[in-house]
C-alpha cells in the first residue's frame, strides 16, 4: 500500500478515536483516486464511521471532493439507521427473554460500543449473547423457534438465526481459547467475575455485559482466533483502543497481566499492545498495564491492511485489478492465507497454535 494513502488513512483513524492528533504529520492534499482509496480501505477495515469522524476535525481545504463525501455521509446516515435497528432488535429480544425468565450477557459488539465518542458510528455486526446455564440457552433457542426463527447450528455448540433482519448468535463460550485445559480456568475466571459484571442501557432496557477484565481478555482472544485463520480488521483493535481509553480507576492491570500469562497470551497481548500505541495512537498510560517489550508491527498490520474484516477483503489473491479493495467473500486457498499467519503466532502463542487445527477438525467431524 502506498505510504502517503496508509499515513492519510491512519491520521483520519487516530482523529476519529480520540478528537485529536498526537503527532506532527501535516495532513497532505489527496486527489479523487487517492480519496476514493481511503474511503475503500474504511470500508473494509469496517472503520468509515471513525474515519468519516476524522475527516470532519479537518480544515474544511483538505475535506475530500463533494462526490465522495456524499457517498461517505450517505454510508454514514445508513450505519446509524442500522445501528438503531440492531439497538432495537437487543431491546425487544432482552424484553422477550425476560419474560421467559432467560438471563443473558451480551458480548462484544454494542457492549464495547459504548466506549466510542458516537456509538452509533461503530459499525454493527451480530448480536452476541452468552448463556452461563445451558438450560437458559436450550430455552432461548426453544423460544425462538416459536417465533418462526430458522435457528442453524454454528461452531462450538453455538446457534445463529435471524431476528428482525438481524443476525444473532447464542454461545455456550464466552472467550476463544482452543487449550482444552484452560476450560476449567477460564470457567472459574468468569464466575470470579460475574459480582463485577456491569449493565448498561440500552432503548430503555438494562443489559448485562462482562466486567472489565473479561471484556479485555474477550476482546483479545477474538482478534487472536480471527486473525490465526483468515485476518481481522482494525475495527476489532479499535474496540480494544477505546476499552482501554475507559479504563476504570480502581482496575487493576496486574491481575489481567497474570490472566494473559496462565492462558498462554502474554507475548500476543504484548504485540496488540504495540500496535494501540504505534498504529493508533493510544496514549500508554492508558494502557492497562505497561508494554513489556518493544515488537515490530509492520508485518501484522500489513496482513490487516491487506485481508480486511475477517478476511473478506482480502486484495493478495486476485486475479485482476489490486487498486481497490474490493470484497472478496470467498475466502478461499487457505494455505496461502492461514498459513504465514499461523507461522508468524508459532512464537508468539504455541498452545494456541498447536491447538487451533485440532479444535477445527474436532469441530468438524462432531459438528461441535
Amino acid at each position: 500500500m502506498d505510504k502517503k494513502i496508509k499515513d492519510a488513512f491512519f491520521y483520519l483513524l487516530k482523529l476519529g478515536l480520540w478528537g485529536s492528533k498526537n503527532d506532527s504529520m501535516q495532513f497532505p492534499v489527496l486527489n479523487n483516486n487517492e480519496w476514493s482509496l481511503i474511503y475503500e480501505i474504511a470500508v473494509s477495515q469496517t472503520v468509515e464511521g471513525l474515519v468519516y469522524e476524522g475527516i470532519l476535525s479537518l480544515p474544511n481545504m483538505y475535506y475530500p471532493p463533494y462526490e465522495i463525501l456524499l457517498r461517505w455521509t450517505a454510508k454514514i446516515d445508513s450505519i446509524e439507521r442500522f445501528n438503531k435497528k440492531v439497538r432495537f432488535t437487543l431491546s425487544n429480544l432482552s424484553e422477550g427473554l425476560a419474560k421467559s425468565n432467560i438471563s443473558f450477557i451480551l458480548l462484544k459488539g454494542l457492549g464495547l460500543a459504548e466506549n466510542y465518542r458516537n456509538p452509533l458510528l461503530r459499525v454493527s455486526g451480530d448480536l452476541d449473547l452468552y448463556f452461563t446455564d445451558i438450560n437458559n440457552y436450550n430455552k432461548a433457542n426453544s423460544l425462538l423457534l416459536t417465533k418462526g426463527c430458522i435457528i442453524k447450528k454454528g461452531d462450538h455448540n453455538s446457534t445463529f438465526y435471524t431476528f428482525n433482519n438481524v443476525e444473532v448468535e447464542h454461545h455456550t463460550k464466552m472467550i476463544d481459547v482452543y487449550n482444552p485445559f484452560l476450560q476449567k480456568y477460564i470457567k472459574k475466571l468468569i464466575e470470579s467475575e460475574l459480582p463485577k459484571f456491569k449493565e448498561i442501557e440500552i432503548n430503555n432496557r438494562y443489559i448485562l455485559i462482562p466486567s472489565y477484565l473479561i471484556s479485555h481478555v474477550q476482546a483479545n482472544a477474538h482478534i487472536l482466533k480471527h486473525y490465526m485463520g483468515f485476518g481481522i480488521g482494525l475495527r476489532q483493535i479499535c474496540d480494544v483502543a477505546r476499552l482501554c481509553y475507559m479504563k476504570e480507576e480502581s482496575f487493576d492491570g496486574n491481575e489481567l497481566k497474570m490472566v494473559y500469562s496462565k492462558l498462554g497470551l502474554s507475548k500476543w497481548t504484548n504485540v496488540l499492545h504495540n500496535i494501540l500505541v504505534k498504529d493508533l495512537g493510544l496514549d500508554p498510560s492508558k494502557l492497562p498495564y505497561a508494554i513489556e517489550s518493544d515488537y515490530k508491527t509492520d508485518s501484522i498490520i500489513c496482513d490487516i491492511l491487506n485481508s480486511g474484516n475477517f478476511g473478506f477483503h482480502d486484495i493478495r489473491f486476485r486475479e485482476t485489478d489490486v487498486t481497490r479493495l474490493k470484497s472478496n467473500q470467498k475466502r478461499d486457498r487457505i494455505y496461502q492465507r492461514v498459513i504465514p499467519h499461523i507461522y508468524k503466532l508459532m512464537k508468539l502463542t504455541p498452545s494456541e497454535v498447536f491447538w487451533f487445527p485440532l479444535s477445527k477438525a474436532y469441530t468438524k467431524i462432531t459438528g461441535n
